[in-house]
């Protein structure tokens, strides 16, 4: 054999061992979180009113109402499901407190939380989305089924006045102004 070929077969063979190490590394954390949240019980499906458990407490500023909370998050139905999360990808998303731009759950959830605190929201059906559930795109069947409470595990990354959410997009509307006019200029 060629000398080129030991060596593409020796990487691909290290590149399969790291892949291998790798995977089994975020499965046994995978389900080191999944024994976490069974030590906090099943969802009850009669869910009653909000509860807030503090994983870990932040030191940041403290969301009031009025406020933009970028939050990182992941949604489960009462059987465990994950419907909808955005912490595969690690890109917060933001949002006005209080203003019913988000379920009730969230809103009241939050308010009076520090940036930085990791929480698990068990929020009732009547602070979800209630009797209506919310159906799949184009589709009869419901991605969230009426009358289900739901659990968000929710890490708090940032809180901004809506000033300082207004300042910032105002910024980066510039920039990429900025950017546009430099690239245009280089053609």
């Amino acid at each position: 054999m060629s000398k080129k070929i030991i060596i593409s077969v020796i990487a691909i063979l290290l590149l399969t061992l790291v892949g291998y190490f790798a995977y089994n590394y975020y499965m046994s954390n995978q389900n080191q979180n999944t024994e976490n949240k069974m030590e906090l019980g099943a969802l009850d499906p009669n869910l009653k009113e909000l509860k807030v458990l503090k994983v870990k407490e932040g030191n940041g500023r403290t969301v009031q109402k009025g406020d933009i909370a970028y939050v990182i998050y992941a949604g489960f139905l009462p059987d465990g499901t994950v419907f909808d999360s955005n912490a595969q990808s690690g890109q917060a998303i933001g949002f006005p407190i209080g203003e019913g731009y988000v379920i009730k759950g969230w809103d009241e959830g939050l308010v009076g939380l520090k940036e930085g605190t990791e929480v698990i929201l068990d929020i009732p059906a009547d602070k979800a989305y209630g009797e209506k559930g919310v159906k799949k795109p184009g589709s009869e069947e419901y991605a969230i089924p009426p009358n289900s409470p739901l659990r968000f595990d929710v890490i708090l990354v940032k809180v901004l006045t809506k000033e300082e959410a207004e300042q910032m997009a105002k910024e980066q509307e510039k920039n990429e102004q900025d950017n546009a006019n430099a690239s245009n200029t280089d053609k």
